[in-house]
Order: structure tokens, then C-alpha cells, then sequence
């Protein structure tokens, strides 16, 4: 098993930077180019649906939510991507003075390409979600 993790710290206190994760559908503070997508159930165990750009479509199971804890992880159930066993952890914590941490961490197997390969592919994904997340907090 794989591991990829990253941190930065986010200018804006822990409650409206969680805001912008509590709703397992709402992807628009965060991915680029998205909004609302399709959820099926509700809680731990509802399943979010990402269309892909021209191809198949990401689907992710939220395996755990704690709002108090500001930490909610997910695991993909079907992709594209050169990976599988693939979970992920989002974790905030509040650095005081109206700044915040997060951590954005996942494990995985990688599937037909090196490890190095998937894990700094994954890097850059969280990298772009959080520059996006940045410039939705500075607006």
C-alpha cells in the first residue's frame, strides 16, 4: 500500500473552511470546474458522483464524517486513474488567529505505473484542490 500526504495552511478560520467540505455534494469551493454533483444516500455510506471530462465517471463512498474534528475521509469505488484501494483523509486543524491547517492524505494501490508515479500524480491533485480552495476563501 501507497501513501501520499500533503499540508498547507489556509487564511480563514476552521469553521468557514469546513463549511466549504460539509456537504459531501458541494465540490465548488474546492475542484476546479465543478459545483453541486449527484449524491446517492445520505451521511457515512453516501455515494457522490463525478462526471468524467469525456470519460468514465468517479465515484466516491464518504466512509467517515466528524464536523466537530473537522476531518472527513472517502474512498473511490470506480475510476480511471491508474490506482485502486484508493481512501483519503481530509483533516483541518485551527492554528488560531483566523488561520488553518489542512491535511489532505490518502492510501493506495497503484495500478499499472510506479508508485512515485501515482503518488506525485495524486500530490497534484490535492495541490490544485487546495489552490482553488485558497482562492475561494480570499473572495
Amino acid at each position: 500500500m501507497a501513501t501520499v500526504a500533503i499540508r498547507d495552511e489556509l487564511v480563514a478560520p476552521i469553521e468557514r473552511v469546513w463549511a466549504c467540505f460539509a456537504d459531501f455534494g458541494d465540490l465548488s469551493a474546492w475542484a476546479p470546474g465543478r459545483s453541486r454533483v449527484a449524491v446517492d444516500g445520505h451521511g457515512v455510506g453516501a455515494i457522490r458522483t463525478v462526471g468524467g471530462e469525456g470519460g468514465p465517471p468517479v465515484r466516491e463512498r464518504l466512509e467517515a464524517y466528524d464536523p466537530e474534528g473537522h476531518t472527513f475521509s472517502y474512498a473511490m469505488l470506480g475510476s480511471p486513474f491508474p490506482f485502486t484501494d484508493y481512501v483519503a483523509t481530509v483533516r483541518l486543524h485551527d492554528l488560531g488567529s483566523g488561520r488553518t491547517s489542512i491535511d489532505w492524505s490518502s492510501t493506495f494501490e497503484p495500478r499499472g505505473a510506479e508508485p512515485e508515479q501515482v503518488a506525485q500524480m495524486i500530490a497534484g491533485v490535492y495541490r490544485m484542490f487546495v489552490a482553488r480552495l485558497k482562492e475561494t476563501l480570499a473572495s
